[in-house]
């Protein structure tokens, strides 16, 4: 699966089914890319009658393999809708092989932004911080700004935000019930949260995996969210917490940290939401709440290795990751409670 040797003319044949009269194809300088975990990845140039364009294949990895299982036909359904509307700040999702015929694996086919990673862009310099959370800021706005009468129907609608809260507590205690082992943490976090529930926001599209190497910074600074496989709609603050939960305990560093109020305020200034509903403190508890989402993934996945499942050895970085976060979870709860 999209091994270097075939996919030229592979993806060849996949374009001129997408381009009947178009007279000639090539594909050219294709590379595997190496840096995501959940998704294969490659990039290539395609070459239609005279015009360049590059490109970027996303498709699964072999069963078995798959480092957190996703669905690409909700995704192509997500990035699709999202293209044709054209004001989500992300790639333009392009062609999918919806059965893996063509291309070996279910892959979607988007455009290649030019530019580097935001994780690149936080990492090399601490003088830009003000700028880079200015940016950050209007990222996540944009997000949220999306109409969600645009998003196709295999986006699930959360009743109203109360069934949302509802839904991410029971995750949590989910998680606790179907865990190898007794993890107590989980019941607690579950418990806290609810005893601390804060004001509501209105539901938006939300990017849930919203983190630095999940960004691209494009050659005119603007930022561009990529890997919107578990995007969902929900609280807008969930984006900015998990921002810096991954910031905080996986891909430092945590520019939030450096400024908290301002980024707070200026999130506010770009979505019009009131100083009680985002400020550093629910900014810190929507670190927590929504975890529990994508970590049910990664602990899925590492049953799934122990019993034989699959052979992907990513999964074992989990361990490391849990014991980090729990960490990270008290200590943010405690800190919470002193700001409250």
């Amino acid at each position: 699966m999209f091994d270097p040797s075939e996919m030229p003319a592979r993806l060849e044949a996949f374009l001129a089914q997408r381009h009947p009269d178009t007279g000639e194809i090539a594909v050219s300088d294709y590379q595997p890319l190496t840096g995501g975990y959940s998704r294969l990845m490659a990039k290539f140039t395609a070459t239609i009658d005279g015009e360049v364009q590059h490109l970027i294949a996303r498709g699964d990895p072999p069963a078995g393999q798959e480092f957190i299982v996703t669905d690409r036909d909700r995704e192509w359904a997500l990035l699709s809708a999202l293209t044709a509307d054209g004001r989500a700040p992300m790639p333009r999702a392009l062609y999918y092989d919806a059965d893996g015929s063509e291309l070996g694996t279910k892959a979607i086919v988007l455009e290649f932004v030019e530019g580097g990673s935001f994780q690149s862009q936080v990492t090399a310099s601490e003088d830009d911080r003000p700028a880079q959370l200015d940016t950050l800021a209007k990222l996540a706005s944009e997000i949220h700004a999306v109409d969600l009468d645009v998003l196709p129907a295999e986006i699930d609608r959360p009743q109203d935000w109360d069934a949302y809260f509802d839904d991410c507590v029971a995750a949590w205690r989910e998680m606790d019930a179907q865990h190898v082992e007794a993890m107590p943490v989980f019941r607690h976090v579950a418990s806290w949260l609810e005893q601390h529930k804060p004001a509501p926001a209105p539901l938006t599209l939300v990017h849930a995996e919203l983190q630095p190497p999940n960004i691209m910074v494009g050659d005119d600074g603007r930022l561009l969210a990529v890997d919107w496989e578990v995007a969902r709609i929900g609280d807008p603050r969930e984006d900015l917490g998990w921002f810096q939960f991954m910031s905080s305990v996986a891909q430092p560093p945590d520019i939030i940290a450096s400024d908290p109020e301002g980024f707070a305020r200026r999130y506010r200034e770009l979505t019009g939401l009131g100083e009680d509903v985002v400020n550093p403190a629910t900014i810190a508890y929507f670190a927590i709440l929504p975890t529990a989402r994508v970590f049910g993934l990664l602990l899925e996945n590492l049953r799934a290795l122990s019993s034989g499942a699959t052979s992907s050895l990513a999964a074992a970085f989990t361990i490391g990751f849990l014991s980090a976060a729990q960490a990270w979870w008290v200590a943010t709860m405690a800190a919470i409670e002193d700001q409250i």
